[in-house]
């Protein structure tokens, strides 16, 4: 299974998409951006314990990524892309369940049974899960949707992967399948256990600090606002998107080359009303590699341990990777 952009999902949305800024007099001056970013970090470390939320997110491993980037890309890696639609929560030090919604552009040939069993899963269903954080720190768990008769049939997979699919696929009402945490990397670099560990607030605070950073307004972007070219993997932005500049906007450029590491731009966006991040985008040059867009934000919500605890319920740890 391709290292997936799922994590980075989790990473993002947990630092960014709910962490709140204070809440200001109507009639206030317009916050700078270094109360906004302080805003931000302070409601995470003290007032965020939980979270839930809708995702979409699209990541790009560009060849820019790979030479600047040593420690999360090989050199012989291979530039990919993802897109995907995701239903997170997530309760700290660092419980996560992700559910995936749609997924594109998966690969079907590389990795083990279970990761092309994963990424036909992904393509082609709806509820693929994956568990972190409760039963142990050393393994993401895995359990996939069970289809009816009808819904498989529909599958536009060859004979022998349906055969293949419908045995992982009965197998996953008795086994959880796990991978660990290095194995699935994000295509910008990050891995699950940067959520509890804050290294995505160290990664940012990082670029924040080295950047000129200005503040404007602009339009909540969703993600019916881009397009994407299946064959090319470049996700761009739709013109003409008429909606009423409503959020804040901080837009980080790089003081110097070397401080951006192949990024020339990033855009944070904050959305007043509701006093929690919408989403960013990332920019190599004049490209889009990196979209966060979050709906659907509940901050705090009720999220016992019966929500991991009944992922295990009933099935065993499979010895299969």
């Amino acid at each position: 299974m391709r290292k997936r952009s799922w994590i980075s999902s989790m990473l993002v949305c947990a630092i960014f998409a709910l962490a709140a800024f204070a809440a200001r007099p109507a009639d206030a001056a317009e916050p700078t951006a270094a109360q906004l970013w302080k805003g931000v970090v302070e409601k995470w470390d003290n007032d965020v314990k939980s979270y839930s939320c809708d995702l979409f997110s699209y990541a790009q491993r560009t060849k820019t990524f790979i030479k600047n980037f040593p420690e999360y890309a090989k050199e012989d890696d291979k530039p990919d892309w993802d897109y995907n639609v995701f239903q997170i929560r997530f309760r700290k030090p660092g419980k996560t369940l992700l559910k995936y919604r749609v997924s594109l552009n998966e690969d079907f040939e590389s990795g083990s049974l279970i990761d092309k069993g994963v990424s036909y899963m992904l393509a082609y269903t709806d509820g693929t899960t994956f568990n972190y954080g409760h039963k142990d720190s050393q393994n993401v768990y895995i359990v996939f949707p069970y289809l009816s008769n009808s819904e498989f049939a529909k599958m536009p997979i060859a004979m022998q992967w349906k055969a293949a699919l419908k045995l992982l696929m009965i197998a996953s009402r008795k086994e959880v399948y796990h991978k660990k945490p290095d194995e699935i990397r994000d295509l910008r670099g990050f891995e699950i256990p940067d959520i509890a560990i804050g290294k995505t607030i160290g990664r940012y605070q990082t670029f924040f600090d080295n950047s000129n950073v200005a503040v404007s307004k602009a339009p909540l972007y969703v993600k019916e606002d881009f397009e994407i070219n299946t064959e090319t993997g470049v996700l761009t932005m739709k013109k003409n998107i008429n909606r009423p500049a409503e959020i804040y906007k901080l837009t980080m450029t790089p003081k110097t080359a070397a401080a951006g590491r192949g990024v020339t731009k990033l855009d944070i966006f904050i959305d007043p009303k509701t006093s929690m991040f919408a989403g960013l985008m990332e920019y190599e040059g004049n490209n889009l590699v990196h979209v966060k867009l979050f709906s659907n934000l509940k901050l705090n919500p009720d999220l016992p341990d019966k929500l991991w605890e009944d992922f295990f319920k009933g099935r065993n740890l499979s010895d299969k990777r």
